[in-house]
């Protein structure tokens, strides 16, 4: 019992889900990486941007819900679009490997990608999240961000 507590304890600390009481569908448990691989991806995001001296971006939970809705319809519908409501970088990778694996393709796809990756560095997005649905031999990733405000004086 003491092993089984601490194996729960682990998990619960390592991907913020508790296994005895989740309260989850086997369908939404599936999502688990989904923080662990948020973190990888703003964190490579943001030691790239620390070495251009910009400020980091900072995790926002309605990107990240816009994320992991517009990662699924890609992947439903087997190619990769914009939703031309808020911005995002789209990105459909192999999806053998690990969620670590995956996240890193997609995140040097966007680096090898001029138009994406300016959008990447660009100072004036403060928020960001990530998120990917694998289907098949493809992952469909989609990376949401937000400018700040900035006042324009005329």
């Amino acid at each position: 019992m003491r092993i089984l507590n601490t194996i729960r304890r682990t998990i619960k600390r390592l991907f913020g889900v508790n296994i005895r009481h989740s309260g989850k569908s086997p369908h939404q448990r599936r999502d688990v990486h989904v923080n662990s691989i948020n973190r990888l991806m703003l964190g490579m995001v943001n030691n790239e941007r620390r070495k251009r001296h910009l400020p980091p971006v900072v995790f926002d939970q309605v990107l990240y819900q816009h994320s992991v809705r517009w990662s699924k319809i890609m992947a439903g519908a087997g190619t990769i679009y914009h939703s031309n409501t808020i911005l995002e970088n789209c990105c459909m990778v192999p999806s053998n490997g690990s969620p670590t694996t995956i996240t890193r393709r997609m995140f040097y796809t966007w680096k090898k990608s001029r138009p994406h990756w300016a959008w990447m560095m660009d100072p004036s997005v403060n928020k960001a999240a990530f998120a990917y649905t694998s289907r098949g031999k493809y992952s469909y990733g989609a990376y949401s961000f937000k400018q700040r405000y900035i006042k324009q004086e005329w």
